[in-house]
């Protein structure tokens, strides 16, 4: 095993020895030491006297929900996963670790033949393992998690120490526990499905019995990965080289399931959720170790696999029975995944600016987000749990997708094609007229505005993503600033609205964690000097002052000048950035000697909760 991790042991001079790991590569940007997630859990921890109390507030109002609480969330569902993962991992008989798995797997059999009690077998699992019981839902917690927190980097990936699960004693020294325990998930449910098709028992039947299944690429090689790693054979599992396939053929495996007899509830529901939500939970663990683009061949096979699923049984357009049909179905499921897929989409081409293919294809997938998560109703009551519901696939989504948009449509705006915005909005279908469920139909049901230019259907998204955006969250204040200056870029807007706007930044600044988060990473950047250098302008117009369009403009020296309404603004917009920075400062008085909020102040008060806002 060690020499399979590439560790080695190492005399500690008192007659012990030590393992001693390789170095690892972790996906997670230092953060003062811990990446934001120990950060919650500590938080999380402390709010709940150590989980002696009750995780989560009973009810609680809309804007109480911190970011933390978002993310405490997920985590607290991952806790109960990989505790139960990690428990079934340390008795594998593969370990052989002082034949803790042979005493595990006979207790298992004592307990499916009625020899002991289900009090008793907990007892015994908790004296073997030192983990609590597993309630054999571990593979929904996870995927639960992880859709929670929009499949982004909030959940870790722990290469030792156990900092946030604690781990059996079995498996101290093995570093890649955490990994080892996700691929065992995948392991269990195909080994579950083969029994359960094939009318066998997984305890007590020889665990290679069982029917052959279509698996997609990413499940088996998830279980090559985890027979490799544990000591398993592979070369004797029949599993193994033989399974995978399209998504085309795992549809047609379930049709000639149902077809051969076998009904949805005896064994076809667990395995099309399964096959989705395998891949899925595959193609997570593979971009966070393998690599970006192994990983989201993974996204697009599952996305392509359950739209062809819900097209041929017609679950949530025509049936909606979730209980026949399974969870897996449901909108809501399926949309922070397809959040995942397009992060990975975007991390993966960095900086640079999409091909006009690409685009379309990231574009659409946006739309496709904001489609579901728009009809995610809020809840009539305050209960946290609801509040929670919605904020996870409702709001989070919402400010995600249109976050995306307006930030990548404003970055197209500098590509040397001046034509490629709008073939990107073309082929993406974002404006077409005939298309209920684009970008524009979304902004107009929720601004009344009719008619759109560029500018202000980037900013409109812009504020849609502000307002669905969690109060401190690290992005809230640069999605305002994006709002304003594209406001100036548009022209048309009245100038009390680019006051509320900027108002908003300066609020969201001041809210934002940055013990969460870190230090601000958009401040003093260059749509909010442009947007206050508009504003302090017109600081003498009253609210309804319609604003006339701002535009900017390289001279043959290099000097970049703003233009409003025919007169020049700023002469060096570089320098002025540079100079103006004591006096751009938000939370400052100085600020406010420059830029009167007063009114916009009052009006934010008595309106902070309302659509204006």
């Amino acid at each position: 095993m060690l020499e399979r991790l590439g560790s080695e042991q190492s005399p500690d001079g008192d007659g012990t020895y030590s393992i001693k790991m390789p170095p690892t590569n972790s996906s997670f940007k230092d953060h003062g030491g811990e990446p934001p997630c120990y950060v919650t859990w500590e938080r999380l921890k402390k709010r709940t006297n150590n989980f002696s109390t009750k995780a989560f507030p009973t009810y609680i109002q809309e804007n109480d929900i911190t970011s933390d609480l978002w993310m405490a969330y997920g985590l607290n569902t991952w806790g109960m996963a990989m505790q139960g993962a990690l428990g079934e991992l340390a008795t594998l008989p593969h370990y052989k670790l002082k034949r803790i798995g042979k005493k595990m797997r006979e207790l298992k059999i004592q307990r499916q033949q009625n020899l002991i009690t289900e009090q008793d077998f907990c007892i015994k699992r908790f004296e073997l393992t030192g983990l609590p019981p597993t309630q054999g839902l571990e593979h929904s917690h996870a995927l639960s998690a992880i859709t929670c927190l929009l499949g982004g980097d909030c959940i870790p990936i722990e290469f030792g120490g156990g900092k946030l699960n604690p781990s059996p004693p079995w498996l101290k020294w093995y570093q890649p526990q955490q990994v080892m325990a996700l691929h065992q998930l995948n392991y269990f449910k195909v080994l579950g499905l083969r029994h359960r098709l094939n009318g066998t028992n997984m305890v007590t039947t020889n665990w290679k019995g069982g029917k052959q299944l279509v698996l997609s690429p990413a499940i088996v090689g998830s279980i090559q990965c985890f027979l490799a790693s544990s000591g398993g054979e592979q070369d004797d599992d029949p599993l193994i080289g033989k399974e995978e396939g399209s998504p085309e053929e795992a549809i047609g495996f379930a049709k000639k399931m149902l077809a051969s007899g076998i009904t949805w509830v005896g064994g076809v529901r667990e395995y099309v959720g399964f096959v989705y939500r395998g891949t899925v939970l595959s193609a997570w663990i593979t971009c966070r170790l393998e690599g970006l683009g192994a990983g989201i061949k993974g996204f697009k096979w599952a996305r392509k696999y359950i739209e062809l699923a819900d097209n041929e049984w017609k679950v949530t357009s025509v049936h909606q029975d979730y209980s026949k049909y399974g969870e897996t179905f449901r909108l809501t499921f399926r949309l922070n995944v397809m959040s995942a897929e397009l992060q990975v989409a975007q991390t993966m081409r960095g900086n640079k600016q999409p091909s006009i293919k690409d685009a379309a294809y990231e574009f659409e997938l946006a739309q496709g987000i904001i489609d579901i998560a728009k009809t995610t109703s809020k809840p009539t009551g305050h209960s946290f749990d609801e509040w929670m519901f919605y904020t996870c696939f409702g709001s989070k989504p919402l400010a995600f997708a249109c976050s995306y948009l307006a930030g990548t449509m404003s970055a197209m705006k500098s590509n040397p094609d001046p034509d490629f915005l709008f073939k990107v909005i073309q082929q993406s279908g974002l404006m077409d007229p005939d298309n209920d469920d684009n970008l524009v139909t979304f902004v107009a049901e929720c601004t009344g505005l009719e008619e759109f230019s560029v500018n202000s259907l980037i900013a409109e998204t812009y504020r849609l993503g502000a307002l669905n955006q969690l109060p401190d969250d690290k992005e809230l204040a640069i999605l305002w600033w994006g709002c304003a200056v594209h406001m100036c870029y548009s022209g048309g807007y009245q100038i009390v609205k680019l006051r509320r706007a900027i108002e908003n930044a300066f609020l969201a600044t001041r809210e934002r964690d940055e013990e969460l988060w870190g230090a601000d990473v958009y401040k003093d950047s260059t749509q909010q000097k442009q947007a206050l250098h508009v504003a302090m302008y017109y600081q003498e117009k009253p609210d309804d002052f319609i604003l006339p369009m701002l535009t900017m403009e390289t001279r043959p020296d290099g000097n970049v000048c703003l233009f409003t309404d025919g007169q020049l603004l700023c002469m060096n917009f570089d320098k002025d950035l540079r100079i103006a920075e004591k006096h751009f400062d938000g939370m400052s008085k100085e600020a406010n000697s420059y830029l009167d909020i007063k009114e916009v102040e009052k009006e934010h008060g008595a309106e902070s909760n309302s659509t204006e806002s």
